[in-house]
């Protein structure tokens, strides 16, 4: 991830507490686990749940089904309830997943049933805007902190919410479907065709891996400068260079990151090729308007260092461009490309021979 969401953003997580309570409650085999059932949630919270029917008909179905179950079969179901909430340990490779016991279907069917009414709940309980509201007014950038690529919208109830992902999906994680910790605001791309229900916790072998917390610290930079002008595929007669994109990090978690979200895929895909024609353009005619084209490797650089100063923005915004004009600028200064570049630059800039189309009335 790009940048982490405010811890602050999973503290109103009474109803998945609620819920772990009184699964707790069914799956010790407590006598009348549902007796007093509203007690699980906080006394100004009761009148709220209680308009909400279904909840307590999906924990009666649970808590039904469970009758069956043998004593070491309830002990799997809770041991599996507490792991997938384990978070952000989970996280951690090491630590151990616990399955749910096989041979339950109904149940587990009853389990996801629960989860999918009480996710819906999020919304009419007020939840899911609150906590948006809270991430978005604390995010260094309105981007998805998971690609940097995509806008988030404002909160307001005019314009449709973002996605929430389950960043454990909840095909695989059911019982961490309604716990914030496992809530992420993500871009509609990031959310659908990317992730979908693609397994954070383990690779398509099932083999453990490593993956960052979203509401935690450690987060993950880009850089291209080991990319290579001139030297990558000719697209309507203009050369790309060879892009090298360079996820720095915890190498496991970055691992995981790209691996889930298609990140340098997408990079290259959608934006680096896609844009560095019209960012190499609109560099051209700010040079022909504030600056005297360059005729030196000095000059050049100096040219994009002060571009980069006055024009891009910094942050998030336009952060793979402000790489892409850094590494310009090391790349005319290391060999072997030092000489080749600078060339091609100088003529990019020239009056005569590059790419400025300047208003010659203005």
């Amino acid at each position: 991830m790009l940048f982490c969401y405010p811890i602050e953003a999973t503290f109103e997580n009474w109803l998945h507490d609620g819920l772990m309570e009184l699964l707790t409650r069914i799956f010790n085999g407590t006598d009348d686990p549902l007796n007093n059932w509203l007690g699980a949630f906080p006394a100004e919270k009761r009148d709220e749940v209680e308009k909400k029917p279904s909840l307590l008909e999906a924990l009666r179905a649970v808590a039904g089904e469970i009758v069956g179950v043998p004593e070491a079969g309830q002990a799997g179901f809770l041991a599996c309830m507490q792991a997938q909430n384990h978070i952000p340990d989970i996280f951690d490779p090491g630590v151990a997943l616990v399955e749910m016991p096989d041979g339950y279907d109904a149940l587990v069917e009853r389990i996801e049933t629960l989860f999918r009414i009480a996710f819906r709940m999020l919304t009419p309980l007020g939840i899911r805007d609150r906590q948006y509201a809270l991430i978005y007014e604390h995010m260094p950038a309105h981007v998805c902190a998971f690609c940097g690529i995509e806008p988030l919208t404002a909160p307001d109830p005019a314009i449709p919410r973002e996605s929430l992902d389950h960043y454990l999906p909840f095909s695989r994680y059911p019982f961490a479907a309604v716990n914030l910790r496992n809530l992420a605001p993500t871009g509609t791309k990031c959310n659908g065709p990317h992730k979908h229900n693609v397994d954070t916790l383990r690779d398509i072998d099932s083999v453990r891996r490593r993956c960052f917390d979203p509401f935690g610290g450690a987060t993950a930079t880009v850089s291209l400068l080991n990319s290579r002008p001139l030297e990558g595929a000719t697209v309507k007669a203009f050369r790309l260079p060879h892009w090298q994109i360079d996820l720095e990090g915890n190498a496991d978690a970055v691992a995981t990151w790209d691996a889930v979200y298609d990140i340098k895929t997408r990079y290259q895909l959608n934006i680096l090729d896609k844009e560095l024609r019209n960012w190499l353009d609109h560099f051209a005619n700010w040079v022909a308007r504030d600056a005297a084209p360059p005729t030196t490797r000095d000059e050049v650089v100096a040219l994009i260092n002060r571009y980069l100063n006055v024009v891009i923005q910094e942050g998030f915004a336009d952060f793979l461009k402000r790489e892409v004009f850094g590494m310009l600028a090391h790349r005319c200064r290391v060999e072997p490309s030092a000489g080749r570049v600078t060339a091609w630059l100088i003529a990019l800039l020239s009056p005569e021979t590059g790419a400025a189309i300047v208003d010659q009335a203005a």
